[in-house]
């Protein structure tokens, strides 16, 4: 769970995908009063009734996240379609063995997921651009400590982070020389200047992450406000087109 959840109870729209029959699992949110919940499907209603890619696609708008039994893991690319994956939204899975599934629910909620690709970048959701630059830089800060925990080699397989909005650069708040451990050695000459101490990697500290936050949090408004006027702009040269067809069809 991060320091500060980017989806919140009272605002989040949840969908969860379980075994069948669903009406156990449905029983269970309404007795423990899961609000957020909004529909429990089972796994023979998303092969019937949302077997259709329009189906699918319908369904993926709905809802705000989507949470599923993690014994159904392996079904999940046929039921769902590649598009929940291509939008980044797939279901985030849940133990719902266990007899507390409130707080299981909750956990999943309230975390973030990392979804590792065949390529070399990772890319984390760790808050939204109406968080604080200090909330954001406290997410930041915790998730990167539990993403690094997690890979191989640890600091050692980390060449550079950065953060980004949906319309701004990628500003980096961390960056490394390669590990010369894993350069490759050609007639006996390492293809590298010279060994990378400690001292040689620049970790930002929170107020330099919050500096980066705050000039990626502007150049996201400054990028919107440009696409908004842009599209306003196609619409009235299509506006004025049509009227110009028009009166030349009166004439």
């Amino acid at each position: 769970p991060l320091r500060h959840p980017i989806y919140e109870k009272e605002t989040t729209d949840v969908c969860l995908l379980t075994k069948d029959p669903a009406s156990i699992y449905q029983e269970r949110v309404a007795s423990n009063s899961l609000g957020f919940i909004k529909n429990v499907i089972g796994v023979s209603e998303l092969q019937t009734k949302y077997k259709a890619f329009e189906k699918k696609r319908q369904l993926l708008t709905q809802y705000d996240l989507f949470v599923a039994d993690e014994r159904i893991m392996n079904l999940l690319p046929k039921l769902v379609g590649a598009k929940f994956f291509m939008k980044k939204k797939q279901p985030s899975l849940v133990d719902l063995t266990k007899t507390d599934i409130k707080k299981e629910l909750e956990k999943a909620l309230h975390s973030t997921y990392m979804i590792v690709p065949a390529g070399t970048c990772i890319s984390i959701r760790i808050g939204r651009t109406s968080f604080s630059d200090k909330a954001l830089a406290e997410n930041i800060e915790y998730a990167t400590g539990q993403v690094v925990r997690r890979l191989p080699r640890k600091w050692n397989n980390v060449q550079s982070i950065s953060i980004k909005t949906p319309n701004s650069v990628a500003l980096p708040i961390y960056n490394s020389l390669p590990d010369p451990s894993g350069m490759i050695d050609v007639n006996g000459i390492a293809k590298v200047g010279k060994p990378v101490g400690e001292e040689e990697e620049e970790v930002s500290t929170e107020q330099a992450v919050m500096e980066r936050v705050q000039k990626a949090k502007t150049q996201d408004k400054v990028q919107k406000k440009g696409r908004q006027q842009r599209e306003a702009g196609k619409k009235m040269a299509t506006k004025n087109k049509k009227k110009a067809v028009s009166n030349k069809k009166a004439k």
